[in-house]
């Protein structure tokens, strides 16, 4: 390893799980949260607030293999991966849009109360 060439690394210490990584690769974490909400609602031809309402069923946003908002500047920027979009179409394949938007929009009611 080089600190001037090839792929650039630093030090990590893992201590909660008793391991140490010599080495970490830089990722191009914008390559893997390849959609923004509305990319993702025009690929899956979804409206984006009944995109909304499948993320909300999914709970995809808590979860960070899905789901990641970048902040640049006073900017930020909500992606999601394609395994979010795999998940997305498995629960639209077995699940109407229409119940889950219906679900949806009573959790939303249920909030204001």
């Amino acid at each position: 390893m080089t600190k001037k060439q090839g792929t650039p690394v630093h030090l990590v210490n893992s201590q909660s799980d008793g391991e140490v990584a010599l080495a970490k690769q830089v990722v191009d974490l914008q390559g893997l949260y390849t959609f923004s909400t509305k990319k993702l609602a025009n690929k899956l031809e979804l409206t984006m607030p009944k995109l909304v309402a499948v993320i909300d069923h999914l709970g995809l946003k808590g979860d960070q293999k899905y789901f990641k908002e970048f902040k640049f500047g006073k900017s930020t920027h909500k992606r999601y991966t394609k395994e979010a979009e795999k998940q997305i179409r498995q629960l639209l394949a077995i699940k109407s849009i229409d119940d889950i938007w219906t679900e949806y929009q009573a959790r939303k009611k249920k909030r204001k109360s």
